[in-house]
């Protein structure tokens, strides 16, 4: 398995930047990672369960689900309209498709280990439980990046000391492969062990785990999540309400980030559902095969980047000046980490490989994408990045005489339209975990885009906001084909 993916988020540090890939590599080398994970013995696993007090917040929890319940019940208008909600999802979604059972909730509930730890996922300190407690007591608001009144020291500030037996340093994280997968948010000081057991292998999972063990919570327990989704308590598995308990604003922050429906933070719109009905309905419900992604977004490396300070070793006045809500490389500061679907030094450009810029006329044309492989599930995905475009007259001189084009502006009263004409059969799962396309047709291009992998997706319309859409592919399993049809309209 190539694990370039799975631990890149190991190497942020303030010294390093945004990742080391080089080290990764190196470490990695003549070696495999199952026989590099220790297994730890069971009593060793108990005691870390008794130090850290998880094993009480369960039984508090459990004295408190009326309270939690009551926080989550909807109105009549608001009930009659998830309904309504819920009926159009079902009917997108790809029954024919087998369930695939590998996700971090269904892994950790056949090793009954879910209901041991915070969200199914996450391992408390004796203080973050008391907080979670007062959450949800005093019904505070919360957020999604650990941060308290110890930070910056909840950070791994010299870096990420990472080791795979028990005689790791002093303030390192012990990978583990014990039941389940599971982890602390952020560091806690002393050897922190971090669990990827039978199944966790996965890229999307680990990189999840790191995602905490580096500082981020889940992103449905964001203090604002409510004006994004809707919890659907009647289709949660009865015992695990505190998946969707909120964060506060005293332990965390968002850093000014909008809800990201395609961060890897981001359990699926099924997840801990008792009857296959969604558990999260997006208020916008063309973003519900989003929730629950592998990929890593942009908004997640860049929250990181500031949870750790890595953007303060670019001065604004020296650096990249990037576009499209890219920020400047904390190692390369004249290049730009470019949000998905652009690429190019200063995000201003189709990223490079596979796709094609076209562009919108006023008649319907097609876009033809086929990517995948001959067979079998890889580790990682395969990208294609498109272009739909209106160009004015303007700009088109501009290119034709060599000159710097001028920002792209459509004609007045124009957009460009999107239909979804064809989704290849197999790929219907939450997140979109195999393959499907993102469609980008907001006006914040740092969010992650409208996901679709249902064939029943067809004839699904979206309009942009703008003269551009980038259009990515993405696919790890098989060979699949999407088809989309595109114009100009008014």
């Amino acid at each position: 398995m190539r694990l370039l993916v799975l631990l890149l988020v190991l190497a942020v540090s303030i010294q390093a930047g945004l990742l080391d890939l080089g080290k990764v590599k190196d470490f990695f080398k003549g070696g495999n990672f199952g026989e590099k994970i220790k297994t730890a013995t069971l009593s060793k696993f108990k005691k870390l369960f008794e130090k850290t007090g998880i094993l009480s917040l369960g039984s508090k929890l459990a004295e408190m689900r009326s309270k939690v319940m009551k926080k989550l019940e909807l109105s009549k208008a608001k009930k009659a309209e998830i309904e309504r909600k819920i009926k159009e999802i079902v009917a997108k979604m790809d029954n024919t498709v087998e369930k695939m059972k590998n996700t971090i909730f269904e892994i950790n509930a056949v090793k009954n280990v879910g209901k041991s730890l915070f969200q199914s996922d996450i391992l408390l300190t004796k203080k973050q439980i008391e907080e979670v407690m007062e959450g949800v007591e005093g019904g505070r608001a919360k957020r999604q990046a650990f941060k308290d009144q110890n930070y910056p020291q909840t950070t791994w500030q010299r870096g990420v000391f990472y080791r795979f037996d028990d005689s790791a340093a002093e303030n390192s994280i012990i990978l583990i492969k014990e039941d389940g997968c599971w982890s602390y948010v952020g560091r806690v000081g002393g050897e922190q062990p971090l669990s990827l057991g039978d199944g966790c292998e996965q890229v999307g999972i680990a990189t999840h785990e790191l995602g905490h063990a580096l500082g981020l919570f889940h992103t449905m327990s964001r203090y604002d999540r409510d004006d994004f989704i809707t919890v659907v308590l009647e289709n949660v598995v009865e015992g695990f309400v505190d998946q969707y308990i909120k964060e506060t604003p005293q332990t965390t922050t968002n850093y000014g980030f909008t809800y990201d429906y395609g961060s890897i933070m981001h359990y699926g719109a099924s997840s801990a559902s008792h009857n296959n009905k969604p558990t999260m309905v997006a208020n916008d419900t063309r973003y519900q095969e989003s929730m629950g992604s592998q990929i890593l977004s942009f908004i997640d490396k860049s929250m990181i980047n500031d949870h750790y300070n890595c953007k303060a070793k670019c001065p604004k006045a020296t650096s990249a000046k990037c576009h499209n809500g890219g920020f400047p490389h904390p190692r390369k500061c004249s290049e730009c980490i470019c949000p998905s679907g652009y690429g190019g030094a200063l995000c201003d450009q189709r990223p490079a490989g596979c796709g094609q810029t076209l562009k919108a006329k006023e008649n319907k044309q097609f876009l033809i994408d086929k990517l995948g492989f001959p067979s079998g599930v890889r580790d990682e995905f395969a990208f294609c990045n498109h272009w739909i475009e209106v160009c004015d007259n303007i700009s088109t001189s501009h290119i034709m005489a060599g000159q710097t084009p001028l920002p792209l502006q459509a004609p007045e009263g124009k957009k460009i339209e999107i239909k979804i004409n064809s989704i290849s059969h197999g790929y219907a799962h939450d997140g979109c975990i195999l393959g499907g396309v993102e469609i980008k047709t907001s006006e914040d291009q740092t969010r992650t885009g409208y996901r679709f992998c249902s064939p029943n997706d067809r004839n699904t319309v979206l309009v942009s906001a703008s003269n551009r859409v980038p259009i990515i592919t993405f696919n790890r399993s098989g060979q699949q084909q999407i088809i989309l049809e595109y114009k100009i309209v008014s």
